[in-house]
């Protein structure tokens, strides 16, 4: 934009705003408008506690807390300005410079006229609230609304509630922009409009283990809220590959520096059935820290955790069924998962025949390369895939079949997260892998004759722990 054109298309935004600041002031003076009154409740926590196991409260119950709204003022200053000639100069010289180049952030089909008309109902909505109290604030506003039409960068926080993974220490800077910290009171203690408070299931009222902050001050633009949620997605992949765990998240909100982003945007999370949590201890705080970098640094592919693939291919499958594994299911279905995803990773679609076998072997050389004992992987892979075969023949074990097996490994769900581990650790070590699935089989094949194919398969391996 020509340098004449903005100073243009300050002025004129400047005198819209003012206008629009005289008349807001004028209408709170001469009490034009009264606001509506907008009941809302908070959850009032007593015995809030937290320990290795993640967070707990001793009671709860609902405080009536009531809001001004303006709702009304904010719609009938906004049609009077609208029929402004200032507002249409406004427009005209908007529409003029960003027509051909300026696309809404997101997947709403805003128009130029959307995006002015929100700016002044942003403007409005603050004035009402007490939030613009002074003249000369608004000057900021035109400066984040010409960034915005221009496409650069913006800030923002996004907050996630996390579920399935609890802290010893306060808090983790897991690098420049994220922080993993303990939930506090004011976390849990969330306030919510009437209708929603009493049409809300129990997922609502879900106990975070743990909180994720990410922000960045000047992220590339707000295109799309999707690429937002990506993050999260990534982030919680990260760390339920970290160790074997149902990490999720419960919700989280993004509070951006967007004129265009109404408010605080906020999702909840789909699937919250996942089980089993791990405690990241004192001494675990450097490999986490150093996994989380590495996954980072290697970009995680978005195949793995994002559920809109063009093509999946045997890593998505296998994360896929990792996640299934994790589900508060029966037992033979969960251990069925684990060994479907790591038959993505070891078995080729034209074997048919000594399957168990197969797979069995070659699991137990792959991970023997990163420290797993190989003969025991190889016995428990033989009852792992015993209970898939039962499942997927569409049958669950009887009693004495459970008898056996948990005379052999004890309890039957510590036996899946050992058969899910070994899935979990197979999709990190393959993460990177430069080179086909049916490469790495016939590589594994072949180092049970030649020792030093070993070596070759560990330099396509990925270890981000040390």
């Amino acid at each position: 934009m020509k340098s004449k054109e903005q100073q243009e298309l300050r002025e004129l935004l400047t005198k819209l705003l003012q206008f629009v600041y005289s008349i807001c002031i004028e209408s709170l003076t001469k009490k034009r408008f009264e606001p509506e009154k907008q009941l809302y409740f908070r959850q009032k926590v007593t015995g809030f506690s937290y320990d290795d196991t993640g967070t707990h409260i001793f009671n709860w119950k609902p405080v009536e807390i009531v809001k001004d709204n303006w709702y009304k003022a904010v719609n009938a200053i906004e049609k009077e300005t609208k029929k402004l000639s200032l507002y249409s100069d406004a427009l005209e010289r908007i529409t003029h410079i960003y027509e051909n180049k300026w696309k809404p952030p997101d997947d709403y089909s805003l128009s130029l006229d959307d995006v002015l008309s929100g700016l002044i109902n942003v403007i409005t909505r603050g004035i009402f609230a007490g939030e613009i109290t002074e003249e000369s604030s608004l000057e900021s506003y035109i400066e984040s609304f010409l960034k915005h039409l221009n496409l650069e960068g913006v800030g923002y926080r996004l907050t996630a509630e996390l579920s399935g993974i609890v802290l010893k220490p306060p808090s983790i800077q897991l690098d420049e922009n994220t922080l993993l910290r303990r939930p506090k009171l004011e976390d849990i203690e969330e306030k919510h409009r009437a209708q929603d408070f009493f049409m809300a299931d129990e997922k609502s009222f879900r106990l975070p283990t743990a909180i994720m902050e990410l922000t960045e001050a000047s992220a590339s633009s707000l295109r799309r809220i999707d690429l937002l949620d990506e993050k999260v997605y990534r982030a919680v992949a990260i760390l339920r590959l970290f160790r074997f765990g149902g990490i999720e998240y419960i919700k989280y909100t993004i509070d951006a520096e967007s004129l265009f982003i109404p408010g605080i945007y906020s999702c909840e999370g789909i699937n919250l059935t996942k089980s089993g949590s791990y405690l990241i201890k004192n001494e675990d705080v450097k490999p986490l820290k150093l996994f989380w970098s590495k996954m980072k640094r290697a970009t995680l592919p978005s195949s793995v955790y994002v559920g809109k693939r063009k093509k999946p291919d045997e890593l998505s499958i296998a994360y896929d069924r990792y996640s299934d594994s994790l589900e508060r299911e029966i037992i033979e279905k969960r251990i069925s998962s684990a060994v479907m995803g790591l038959e993505a990773l070891y078995l080729s679609p034209s074997e048919q025949q000594e399957m168990s076998f197969r797979l069995r072997m070659r699991l137990g050389k792959m991970l023997s390369l990163i420290g797993y004992n190989p003969e025991e992987v190889r016995k428990n892979m033989i009852d792992a895939y015993d209970i898939r075969s039962t499942y997927v023949h569409g049958g669950t074990l009887k009693q004495k079949s459970r008898q056996k097996y948990e005379n052999k490994h004890g309890n039957l769900n510590e036996f899946c997260e050992t058969i899910t581990d070994y899935l979990r650790s197979s999709i990190v070590a393959l993460l990177l892998r430069k080179t086909s699935k049916a490469s790495i089989i016939q590589k594994i094949d072949d180092s049970f004759l030649d020792s030093t194919r070993e070596e070759e398969i560990k330099t396509l391996l990925f270890m981000p722990y040390r």
